[in-house]
């Protein structure tokens, strides 16, 4: 006799079902807490770093590691090539102007100074010789001139003498005549002599001057040959402090040979490279600051290298005020180089959730500090210090500001 048998109830499979839908329904209630908005998380409190929003002023600006270098700097080349003989200084030295820093052989220059200089004396020679010929030329002339102005005054007293003695018939008309013609003869004697004495004076007073010219030029020559003797000798141009130089005794160094440098010490420049990302935003005036042994030192953009090299462009800080005196060519400084104006704001501390994020939102704690809550925010510019906020927080607002590895997909953390 077959026995009818009774089916379960609550079969498994829709156990199953059922179970399954309870599941989805709790996580769909979850999700939809408006007071969580998604996963949540217990973290341990050490591992968060808390910051609070506040308002301030923003200061937007860039840190810059900029080396110090001389306003002006004088090089010390080779005017002349030759080998090395001596160095009186080295580097470091405290140098004036006019010191000499090393000195210089040079045998074939020497050589030809010699020759020249022997050229010189003797053209000097030739040109003292012939104007000692010009002054024998006139002196002579003038003793002819002399001489004629004596006949002359002898022969105008003999002739009145004779034009006396001819009207009192005392003497022949042929013997008048012969006394008035030699007096005659010597009166245009004289005018030939004149004439030619004014002639030979232009003449030798144009020679003079040639001669005085040449002479000129002759010991100026001399003075250039001295010069280039003179320039075997290097020395400071300036002073200032000797920062570099490379000569060693016995070297031969050709003309045009760089041998080191001297920076003038009457004030410092900053050189500054940086990240071409702000190329756009840095200009001429702007301001920059940077502290020094206590002390606080502005500078101001002066000048900006267009060139970029390596990703990286230059800019010139000059100092506005007051400089620090106990510093080195070369020694680095940290600048704070502001990129726009200060104005009120309110602020959020820098931190690593903003790698995360992008700065669209960040977790806010509520009032009892045990649970951070996803918040959506907006913010703006940003320093090395801080966050412009725009939207989403106000001041007072603590934010986790540490990384968000890990809780992209979370809605709350709960703070232990």
């Amino acid at each position: 006799m077959d026995r009818r048998i009774e089916k379960p109830k609550w079969s498994r499979g829709r156990i199953l079902t059922l179970g399954a839908v309870a599941i989805l329904g709790a996580l769909a209630l979850l999700l939809l807490r408006p007071d969580e908005g998604g996963a949540r998380l217990r973290v341990d409190s050490k591992r968060l770093e808390i910051a609070q929003v506040r308002e301030g002023v923003f200061e937007e600006y860039i840190p810059v590691v900029g080396s110090l270098e001389p306003v002006r700097t004088v090089y010390l080349d080779a005017v002349e090539g030759g080998r090395v003989e001596a160095v009186y200084v080295r580097e470091g030295t405290l140098v004036q102007e006019g010191q000499p820093i090393l000195r210089l052989s040079n045998n074939s220059l020497q050589l030809d100074l010699l020759q020249a200089d022997a050229q010189n004396v003797e053209q000097l020679n030739l040109l003292a010789n012939m104007r000692f010929e010009i002054e024998r030329n006139a002196l002579r002339l003038r003793e002819q001139l002399a001489e004629a102005d004596f006949q002359l005054q002898g022969l105008a007293r003999r002739h009145q003498q004779n034009r006396a003695l001819f009207e009192r018939q005392l003497i022949s008309r042929e013997e008048y005549m012969a006394a008035e013609e030699e007096f005659e003869h010597w009166k245009n004697r004289k005018e030939l002599m004149l004439r030619a004495f004014r002639q030979d004076s232009l003449r030798m007073e144009r020679q003079a001057s040639d001669l005085t010219e040449m002479t000129g030029r002759m010991r100026a020559n001399n003075g250039v040959l001295r010069e280039i003797l003179d320039n075997l000798t290097v020395r400071a141009p300036v002073s200032g402090r000797l920062t570099a130089l490379d000569a060693e005794v016995g070297e031969l160094r050709v003309s045009g040979h760089r041998f080191g440098q001297i920076d003038v010490l009457d004030g410092y420049r900053v050189l500054a490279d940086i990240d071409e990302y702000h190329i756009s935003r840095v200009s001429v005036g702007q301001a920059g600051e940077f502290q020094h042994a206590g002390e606080s030192y502005r500078l101001k953009v002066a000048k900006i290298h267009p060139e970029v090299k390596d990703g990286k462009f230059q800019i010139e800080l000059a100092f506005d005020g007051k400089s620090p005196a106990d510093v080195r060519r070369g020694q680095t400084v940290r600048i704070r180089l502001t990129l726009g104006d200060s104005k009120p704001a309110v602020l959020l501390p820098q931190g690593a959730f903003h790698q995360t994020t992008g700065g669209s939102w960040a977790f806010v704690l509520d009032g009892s500090g045990e649970r951070a809550v996803r918040r959506e925010i907006r913010l703006g510019r940003q320093n090395p210090q801080y966050f412009e906020v725009l939207d989403g927080l106000r001041p007072g607002d603590r934010v986790v500001v540490s990384s968000y590895d890990g809780y992209r997909d979370t809605g709350t953390l709960l703070v232990d």
